[in-house]
């Protein structure tokens, strides 16, 4: 099975700037950078800023493709290939 969650740095290559992926993810790195109005999670900001957070865009949305994506992101997750 291929992986099809990101790190924070691939979603650019992966994503045009216009796609709805790409849009939502700068206003979700906007959120998480935001000075003024910081995240509220402790945890949530240490793990974005340490590129910790995987992102996966489904479209269309299928849950069972969620469940794989998950399943194969556990097998990973204590690895640097996550």
């Amino acid at each position: 099975m291929s992986r099809l969650y990101l790190r924070k740095g691939e979603v650019g290559s992966n994503y045009a700037v216009s796609s709805w992926q790409s849009v939502m993810f700068s206003e979700f790195e906007a959120q998480m950078s935001s000075e003024s109005r910081p995240f509220p999670c402790i945890f949530g900001l240490t793990g974005y800023r340490a590129d910790q957070l995987r992102y996966l865009f489904l479209d269309p949305f299928d849950v069972e493709s969620l469940g794989n994506q998950l399943a194969h992101y556990v097998t990973e997750s204590r690895s640097a290939r996550a």
